[in-house]
Parts: structure tokens; sequence; C-alpha cells
């Protein structure tokens, strides 16, 4: 619950300003965001100053923003930190610190998020004391090598990119976008002593890390895990053109975001993950999706990513209340010709494992996915139905990726993938498309 709390109040903190109206929008409904601030001035990742009024107006709108604004915030990992020992060093202050984890992260910017609304300076004070020691924590880490990550070679199996794989644990061992949105928000709140800690560290901590899609080729961007990373985003552009700043990380970091937001969401609005799209990759990636649109690379104007929008509205599973709120893995085949209907470009129809009869026939409500095959009839195809359906416990694959348990020599096949109920009519043409 903290968790979706703070990713809808970070929403509101995303949203832009333009000429004073902080609600503007384009011509197509995609916000304006406001401009970048010259160097050294904060905030600046998904935020300007100027948009700070708006936002703590808007955010008392949403039902997260009021949830989370009914009471001050206070935790006990925000006072841990801010009452370590300045005398404290190297390993010593390592040893000393709490615990670093995604939920204490998360307390730093709750934290934040708290200071910056109610504007409150007295509580800033400590705050920025917990932020500061956070950072001097990750400088005598990254000195002896405690929790940093490994170093490897030929990531991914491309020559020459070396540096410390990274997955989640990585960024989070080094505080991910909580912590540097945290040094980005409280910037004027900060001593100059404070503010420089944290710029180093933020250097140390993004001097060699590699995620998953650095150097890859553009087509391999169909994964969650490139999204997944985006907190890596604002951990480079908080000191943006302050010294430490690494310009030629971004860059190449940008470079697989765009690739992921590119070719991760179809054009139609499905995706090649189903639900991790919205649980894992845009949960992080939006941060620097965000940051790059603030810097002229605005991807939310492409119809994929808004579209995906609208159609995981159409794929929520009714009643989960389980990971599998959103896909299609449950499904299995009805009908003995769906490799047929795939040569024919016909429809094939899976249903729900498990599911209920009335007198031997599915049970109204019964969930239904219509496969719909939509390119020309007579190409070369063949379907993995044991892969594409296999039983959860082994571990199923996601429905959109369907596209991935087809073997096909055309460079264009389409597939639309359509949900719907027993009892209803047979849809039409809502669903989502998927190109071998």
């Amino acid at each position: 619950m903290r968790y979706v709390t703070m990713a809808w109040v970070l929403c509101w903190l995303a949203t832009p300003v333009v000429g004073g109206d902080y609600n503007a929008v384009d011509k197509n409904g995609v916000r304006v965001f406001s401009k970048v601030p010259p160097v050294g001035v904060h905030p600046r990742v998904i935020l300007s100053p100027e948009d700070l009024p708006g936002w703590r107006e808007s955010v008392r709108e949403t039902y997260r923003g009021r949830e989370f604004l009914a009471k001050r915030y206070e935790d006990g990992y925000i006072t841990a930190l801010a009452a370590l020992d300045d005398k404290l060093s190297g390993k010593e202050l390592a040893a000393a610190a709490p615990q670093t984890n995604c939920g204490n992260n998360h307390k730093m910017l709750f934290a934040t998020i708290d200071v910056i609304y109610h504007q409150d300076e007295a509580r800033a004070r400590t705050v920025c004391k917990a932020v500061a020691n956070f950072a001097r924590v990750l400088l005598a880490r990254s000195a002896h090598k405690i929790d940093w990550g490994k170093w490897a070679e030929n990531i991914g199996g491309i020559q020459g990119l070396n540096g410390i794989r990274t997955g989640l644990n990585e960024l989070w061992q080094r505080g991910g976008a909580d912590f540097a949105l945290a040094y980005d928000f409280l910037y004027d709140y900060m001593t100059e002593e404070q503010r420089d800690t944290c710029r180093r560290a933020l250097s140390v901590t993004t001097k060699d890390l590699v995620c998953w899609g650095m150097d890859f080729p553009r087509g391999r961007g169909i994964s969650n895990w490139y999204g997944y990373h985006g907190e890596l985003g604002p951990m480079l552009l908080a000191i943006e053109g302050e010294e430490g700043y690494r310009p030629e990380r971004w860059e190449m970091f940008k470079r697989i975001i765009r690739n992921w937001a590119e070719v991760h969401f179809h054009e139609t609005g499905g995706s090649n993950e189903d639900g991790y799209s919205i649980n894992t990759s845009l949960r992080e990636g939006q941060f620097t999706l965000i940051a790059m649109a603030r810097r002229g690379e605005n991807h939310y104007q492409r119809p994929n990513i808004p579209n995906y929008f609208k159609w995981i509205v159409l794929s929520l599973v009714p009643g989960e209340d389980t990971g599998e709120t959103v896909g299609y893995d449950w499904y299995m085949p009805i009908a003995d010709d769906l490799e047929l209907k795939a040569r024919t470009g016909g429809d094939a129809i899976l249903g729900e494992k498990g599911e209920k009869t009335e007198g031997g026939k599915p049970a109204p409500g019964s969930r239904r996915l219509l496969v719909r095959f939509l390119s020309p009839a007579n190409v070369d195809i063949s379907i993995n139905t044991h892969e594409l359906c296999r039983d959860k416990q082994k571990g199923p694959i996601m429905g959109t990726r369907l596209t991935g348990a087809i073997t096909c020599v055309e460079p264009d096949y389409k597939v639309m993938l359509v949900p719907f109920l027993v009892g209803e009519p047979l849809p039409e043409s809502r669903g989502s498309t998927g190109t071998v």
C-alpha cells in the first residue's frame, strides 16, 4: 500500500506546467512539460521550481494524495539515519547504518514529499541530515566495495560492454530514484556541505553501472527489465551539469529507454509482457520517460504508450487480487485446429483453465480470449501451444507473447488478442495487435 501511495503521489509530482497553467495539455491531450531550469537550479529531474505551487494544489484533489497528506509523515528509519554519528567513517559507518532496501529508500522520498508539500523548514533539517548521511554511507560502501555488485565483461553478449552488472538490488543499494529525487527536491533546504556529499555519492554510484539493454540492438527492447531499471535516470540527472555528472552514461541509458518505448509497446496498445508492462516497466520507467520528455524527447506523444493505458483497462482480470491482475496466462486452447486457423487467417478461441460449467457448457462470465489471425493465409507458420499455454506451476508466459510462441517466415504476421466473457457477443475489433 505504501508503494502504491507513493506511485500515485509521484504521478502528480510529475504533472507538468506551461505558462502558469499546471494542467495545460497539447492538441492531442498530452500534458505540456515545463522547461528544465538552468544548471544548479533544483528541482530539475521531473519538476521545476515553478511547478511546485501547482503540484501542491493538484495533489490535494487525488485520493492517494489526500490519504498520504492526511497526517505528517514520520518513520524510525529517517530518525536512525539522521542520528548517525558525524565522526564515523569507512567500514564503521557502513556497519552502523540501518538496512538499505527498496522499502527504506521509499521512506526517504515519503519524508521528502512531506517536507516540500508543507514547506516545513524545521522538519527539513532532520530529513536533509538523514539524506546526507545516507550519501555518506554510500561513499563508505563504494570505497570498501560493500554490497556494491560484481564486475562483469561482455554483458549480454556485447563485446566490450563491461562494468557492474546491474539489477534492481544494485540500484536499490545505491538508493535508486528515491535518494536522487530526495536530493533534487530538498536541494534548497540543504547546506552546501550536504549538497556536496550527495553530489559526490550520486556520481560514484552511477560510475560503472551497466543496466540490461545498454548497447543492445534496438530490437531486443521487448523486456520489462528495460523500464524496470528506469530509476537510473533520476540518479544521473539529479546532478545534471554539475561536478561529477556523467553525460555519457545518460546518453547510453536514454537510448535503452527509447528502444523500450518504441519496441516493447505495440502501436495499438498491447505490449510484449502484458501486466509486467505496468507493474514493473512503467512503474520505474516513467521516471526516465518524464525526464526525457522535459528534455525534448516526448514518447508520450507516440500512440503506443497512451494506447497501452486504454488497453490495460480492457485486460484487467475481474476479482483477482494476486500478481495475475492482468494477463492471459490462465487460458488454454479449446480448438484443436489453432494452427489451422492461423494458417487460414481465421479465429481461434482460448478458454480459461478449470473454468466453471453449467450443464456441460461454460458458465456465463467465464473468461475467453479470441485470437484473431489478421495476416493473409497460406504462410509458413507453426504454433508452440505447449509454450503458449503451459501450466501455471511451470511459469506461464503472458498472453500478448502469443507472438513469441509463433514461428513464421513472413516478417509482419499479425495477431489480435481480444478478451471477452462467455455470454457476451463475440467481439469484432476491440483488442491489441502484436507482430511476429
